[in-house]
Protein backbone atom coordinates (compact mmCIF):
# COMPACT_ATOMS: atom_id res chain seq x y z
CA UNK A 1 0.00 0.00 0.00
CA UNK A 2 1.09 3.65 -0.50
CA UNK A 3 1.08 6.43 -2.85
CA UNK A 4 1.39 5.03 -6.00
CA UNK A 5 2.72 7.21 -7.97
CA UNK A 6 5.94 7.49 -5.74
CA UNK A 7 6.02 3.80 -4.06
CA UNK A 8 8.50 0.72 -5.95
CA UNK A 9 6.26 -1.64 -7.62
CA UNK A 10 7.93 -5.09 -7.93
CA UNK A 11 8.89 -5.42 -11.74
CA UNK A 12 6.57 -8.38 -13.78
CA UNK A 13 3.13 -7.72 -12.42
CA UNK A 14 0.20 -8.99 -15.07
CA UNK A 15 -1.69 -6.70 -13.80
CA UNK A 16 -2.56 -3.35 -12.19
CA UNK A 17 -5.96 -2.20 -11.67
CA UNK A 18 -6.45 1.26 -10.65
CA UNK A 19 -10.01 2.66 -9.69
CA UNK A 20 -10.87 6.28 -8.74
CA UNK A 21 -7.05 7.36 -8.44
CA UNK A 22 -5.56 8.39 -10.88
CA UNK A 23 -7.48 11.49 -11.04
CA UNK A 24 -5.11 12.46 -7.68
CA UNK A 25 -1.91 11.88 -9.68
CA UNK A 26 0.24 14.94 -9.87
CA UNK A 27 2.03 13.39 -13.25
CA UNK A 28 0.27 10.43 -14.52
CA UNK A 29 1.88 11.12 -17.56
CA UNK A 30 4.81 9.51 -15.34
CA UNK A 31 3.00 7.06 -13.76
CA UNK A 32 2.16 5.41 -17.53
CA UNK A 33 6.10 5.80 -18.30
CA UNK A 34 7.08 3.79 -15.28
CA UNK A 35 4.43 0.81 -16.74
CA UNK A 36 7.02 -0.12 -18.31
CA UNK A 37 8.78 -1.68 -15.59
CA UNK A 38 6.13 -2.88 -13.88
CA UNK A 39 4.03 -5.03 -15.98
CA UNK A 40 4.71 -8.31 -17.36
CA UNK A 41 4.92 -8.34 -21.45
CA UNK A 42 1.31 -9.82 -22.08
CA UNK A 43 -0.10 -7.91 -19.27
CA UNK A 44 -3.03 -5.78 -18.46
CA UNK A 45 -3.15 -2.20 -17.01
CA UNK A 46 -7.09 -1.55 -16.05
CA UNK A 47 -7.86 2.18 -14.85
CA UNK A 48 -10.98 3.73 -14.23
CA UNK A 49 -10.80 7.83 -13.65
CA UNK A 50 -12.76 10.37 -14.56
CA UNK A 51 -12.97 13.03 -17.55
CA UNK A 52 -13.48 16.69 -17.86
CA UNK A 53 -16.73 17.07 -17.69
CA UNK A 54 -16.71 14.97 -14.06
CA UNK A 55 -18.69 17.26 -11.77
CA UNK A 56 -18.52 20.31 -13.89
CA UNK A 57 -21.53 22.33 -12.37
CA UNK A 58 -19.18 22.18 -8.96
CA UNK A 59 -16.51 23.31 -10.35
CA UNK A 60 -18.19 26.36 -12.73
CA UNK A 61 -19.93 27.63 -9.23
CA UNK A 62 -17.34 27.41 -7.24
CA UNK A 63 -14.36 27.78 -8.95
CA UNK A 64 -12.65 24.97 -7.46
CA UNK A 65 -12.22 20.75 -8.73
CA UNK A 66 -10.07 18.79 -9.99
CA UNK A 67 -8.01 18.86 -13.32
CA UNK A 68 -9.25 15.85 -15.19
CA UNK A 69 -7.27 14.82 -18.57
CA UNK A 70 -9.50 13.53 -21.30
CA UNK A 71 -9.45 10.10 -22.51
CA UNK A 72 -6.91 11.28 -25.36
CA UNK A 73 -4.67 12.97 -23.16
CA UNK A 74 -4.52 10.06 -21.19
CA UNK A 75 -4.14 7.84 -24.08
CA UNK A 76 -1.34 10.43 -25.41
CA UNK A 77 0.73 9.54 -22.47
CA UNK A 78 1.66 6.06 -23.22
CA UNK A 79 4.58 4.34 -24.30
CA UNK A 80 4.99 3.00 -27.27
CA UNK A 81 4.72 -0.62 -26.21
CA UNK A 82 1.73 -0.63 -24.73
CA UNK A 83 -1.64 -1.30 -27.31
CA UNK A 84 -5.19 -0.03 -26.07
CA UNK A 85 -7.29 -2.85 -25.76
CA UNK A 86 -10.52 -0.65 -24.71
CA UNK A 87 -10.82 3.51 -24.02
CA UNK A 88 -14.34 4.48 -23.52
CA UNK A 89 -15.77 7.29 -21.77
CA UNK A 90 -19.18 8.57 -21.27
CA UNK A 91 -21.67 11.05 -19.66
CA UNK A 92 -23.67 10.45 -16.91
CA UNK A 93 -25.89 12.81 -15.10
CA UNK A 94 -27.42 11.97 -12.43
CA UNK A 95 -30.33 14.04 -10.91
CA UNK A 96 -31.55 15.34 -7.48
CA UNK A 97 -34.63 17.02 -6.06
CA UNK A 98 -32.78 19.68 -4.75
CA UNK A 99 -29.16 21.47 -5.11
CA UNK A 100 -28.79 20.29 -0.84
CA UNK A 101 -29.02 17.27 -2.29
CA UNK A 102 -26.09 17.43 -4.53
CA UNK A 103 -23.86 18.71 -1.39
CA UNK A 104 -24.89 15.67 0.55
CA UNK A 105 -24.06 13.31 -2.47
CA UNK A 106 -20.61 15.11 -3.21
CA UNK A 107 -20.19 15.29 0.58
CA UNK A 108 -21.16 11.66 1.05
CA UNK A 109 -18.87 10.40 -1.73
CA UNK A 110 -15.67 11.65 0.13
CA UNK A 111 -14.96 14.04 -2.76
CA UNK A 112 -15.52 17.22 -0.63
CA UNK A 113 -11.95 18.03 0.57
CA UNK A 114 -11.04 19.89 -2.93
CA UNK A 115 -11.89 23.31 -0.84
CA UNK A 116 -10.84 23.66 2.26
CA UNK A 117 -13.28 26.91 2.63
CA UNK A 118 -16.30 26.81 5.69
CA UNK A 119 -19.82 27.60 4.30
CA UNK A 120 -22.59 29.46 6.19
CA UNK A 121 -25.53 29.73 5.42
CA UNK A 122 -26.03 32.55 3.14
CA UNK A 123 -23.15 30.74 1.16
CA UNK A 124 -25.33 27.41 1.18
CA UNK A 125 -28.31 29.42 0.33
CA UNK A 126 -26.50 31.34 -3.01
CA UNK A 127 -25.10 28.24 -4.30
CA UNK A 128 -28.13 26.30 -3.77
CA UNK A 129 -29.96 29.45 -5.48
CA UNK A 130 -27.01 29.78 -8.36
CA UNK A 131 -27.27 25.64 -8.78
CA UNK A 132 -31.04 25.58 -9.08
CA UNK A 133 -30.88 28.61 -11.85
CA UNK A 134 -28.35 27.33 -13.90
CA UNK A 135 -28.40 23.25 -13.83
CA UNK A 136 -32.00 22.96 -13.14
CA UNK A 137 -34.44 20.55 -15.43
CA UNK A 138 -38.21 20.58 -14.64
CA UNK A 139 -37.88 20.78 -11.01
CA UNK A 140 -35.00 19.04 -10.08
CA UNK A 141 -31.12 20.06 -10.86
CA UNK A 142 -28.37 17.47 -12.46
CA UNK A 143 -24.36 16.32 -11.51
CA UNK A 144 -22.42 15.54 -14.49
CA UNK A 145 -20.16 12.35 -14.17
CA UNK A 146 -17.75 11.43 -17.02
CA UNK A 147 -16.14 8.15 -16.20
CA UNK A 148 -13.49 6.97 -18.22
CA UNK A 149 -12.07 3.44 -18.84
CA UNK A 150 -8.90 2.37 -20.05
CA UNK A 151 -8.02 -1.84 -20.79
CA UNK A 152 -3.98 -1.71 -21.78
CA UNK A 153 -2.01 -4.42 -22.38
CA UNK A 154 2.23 -4.50 -22.96
CA UNK A 155 2.76 -5.83 -26.21
CA UNK A 156 6.80 -5.78 -25.84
Amino acid sequence: MGDAENITFEPGNNLVASASAMQWFSQPRRFFERLTDIISPGGYVSISTFGPRNLEEMKRLTGTGLYYPSREELLSFLPGNFEVVCAHDEIIDILFNKPIDVLSHVKNTGVNGISRQRWNRDDIANFCDRYEELFGLDGRVKLTYQPVYLILRNVA
